[in-house]
């Protein structure tokens, strides 16, 4: 639940935004009359839901837990001139890391076990700009999510505390190789760099509006409509899981560039799919304008004109263009003479262009189709 600062009302706000966004395989074909959909292969295609029970969780907390207690012990029990000093500096880190693990997983699993009726509330840290009260109701938040803060912060400190044991093995003289002293002075600095990057991720705030979005990074609040996205690039990591890497790209008309990556909440789920559909809804009705009164688009290797598109592998008509569509990290389109293939990321506003291309085969059919049509 967000709690939307002023003037909204939690009365105005709409409960949840039930629109399709993306054109999921199986249910939407390209020739389908849904062209303003996001293709399914330009999102993260299948949202990352844990399948970890209670029944897991809990006995990975308590063994997380007995492991801590047992290093901790075992540091204790070392102390004293014939204790080993390397278990003396690395047993309390791995007990209070084991240790702090395994409550986390432990209260993980028995949240599980409880029925969820409270909703997780979710407060702004940042002044919003004033373009974004002229953005209407707040839709969704999204954040970093905790896992990759956790992952830097635990990082850098175990960079520090293995800094730390080769700093003091070598002032004990227990070691006289010069690389473990570079070691140990290189790697503090390094381990708070981790540590202080893992706080800065708790800052990157993406607020959602119905027309637009503003993005907290770095102490800074960038707003945008969604018809002043100038161009969208999805960068996408050709891997056999659908659950991909990928980078989405935002050029505003300003010049302002934004970047967005799966690492943010519920980021596969919603944020990559709206963008390019609101996006697409919004700019499509413009681009079909502008090809009317026959201007020519340009969308990268791609030259959408009034007759048809061309590009440096030849010439389509419109009436020549069979579909068009995606085939994984491929932008596809198939004429009756042949096919051309581009990599995504070499074109801008994918989902536009392949929206845009099925109105235009649409409505040069149906032109042919009057003209065939007996006349009366």
């Amino acid at each position: 639940m967000l709690l939307a600062p002023a003037p909204w009302c939690s009365a105005n706000i709409p409960n949840c935004d039930t629109r399709p966004f993306i054109a999921w395989p199986g249910e939407y074909s390209p020739e389908s009359t849904a062209v303003d959909l996001v293709p399914w292969e330009l999102t993260c295609q299948v949202g990352k839901v844990s399948d970890q029970t209670a029944g897991t969780l809990i006995p990975q907390g308590v063994v997380g837990i007995v492991f801590g207690i047992l290093f901790l012990m075992m540091s204790l029990s070392n102390q004293g001139p014939g204790g080993n000093p390397i278990v003396t500096l690395l047993g309390p880190v791995a007990g209070i890391l084991a240790l702090g693990g395994g409550v986390v997983v432990l209260r993980t699993g028995i949240r599980k076990l409880r029925r969820r009726t409270g909703a997780r509330v979710a407060n702004l840290t940042a002044t919003l700009p004033s373009e974004a009260y002229h953005f209407g109701s707040p839709v969704a938040l999204h954040q970093v999510r905790m896992y990759w803060r956790l992952v830097c912060v635990c990082s850098g400190f175990l960079v520090c505390a293995g800094a730390g044991i080769c700093l003091a093995m070598w002032l004990a003289n227990q070691v006289d190789d010069h690389r473990v002293g570079l070691i140990a002075f290189l790697g503090w600095p390094a381990g708070l760099y981790m540590i202080w990057q893992g706080m800065r991720l708790q800052a990157k705030r993406v607020l959602v509006f119905a027309d637009g979005l503003v993005c907290f990074d770095k102490g800074k609040a960038t707003a945008c409509r969604w018809d002043q996205i100038e161009e969208i690039r999805m960068r996408i990591n050709e891997e056999g899981d659908v659950t991909r890497r990928f980078q989405l790209t935002l050029r505003l008309e300003d010049g302002e560039v934004l970047y967005f990556t799966p690492n943010a909440e519920y980021f596969q789920n919603q944020l990559a799919a709206r963008i390019q559909y609101e996006h697409c809804t919004r700019m499509l009705p413009s681009m079909l304008a502008k090809l009317t009164a026959s201007e020519t688009l340009d969308f990268g290797p791609l030259q959408v004109g009034p007759a048809g598109i061309d590009c440096s592998q030849g010439f389509f008509r419109w009436d020549q263009i069979l579909t068009a569509g995606m085939s994984k990290t491929k932008v596809q389109i198939f004429g009756d003479s042949g096919s051309w293939e581009f990599h995504a990321a070499s074109v801008p506003n994918a989902t536009l262009l392949l929206a845009l291309i099925r109105r235009q085969c649409q409505a040069s059919a149906a032109m042919v189709d009057s003209f065939a049509s007996p006349r009366r």
